[in-house]
């Protein structure tokens, strides 16, 4: 079943995630959504600053235009320093840092939609 990105939350957004960071360990798609299905990781199992520093994503406390909205954004090496990436239509929100930098880095390397289970939306959703 297709779902936005920006429509991830909870236990939905674990488990896309965990599954996009096994493929990027090497394992195929169905190895790590039957692990992901299995071992059911929660928010614990993901470090926002080990995330952060992987990824060279910022982020934007709320504030301001964002409301009460965390921002995550990719940073792009320059010679000299970090900075803002062209890649800021990738830019994603959430009620958390870790929510944001989640979606952003779905969003990056996914796209903005993505496959889950219909029935890990529905379990998300009761």
């Amino acid at each position: 079943m297709k779902v936005k990105v920006t429509d991830l939350y909870g236990r939905n957004l674990v488990w896309a995630t965990h599954v996009f960071l096994m493929m990027v360990d090497g394992c195929s798609r169905e190895e790590a959504e039957q692990d992901a299905n299995s071992y059911k990781p929660g928010l614990g199992a993901f470090d926002l600053e080990e995330l952060i520093e992987k990824y060279k994503i910022g982020i934007l406390p709320p504030g301001g235009h964002r409301g009460e909205q965390w921002k995550a954004f990719f940073y792009m090496p320059t010679q000299h320093d970090l900075s803002l990436n062209d890649g800021m239509e990738n830019a994603q929100f959430g009620g958390t840092p870790l929510t944001a930098v989640m979606r952003c880095i779905l969003t990056h390397y996914v796209g903005e939609e993505l496959d889950a289970p219909g029935e890990l939306l529905r379990e998300s959703h009761e």
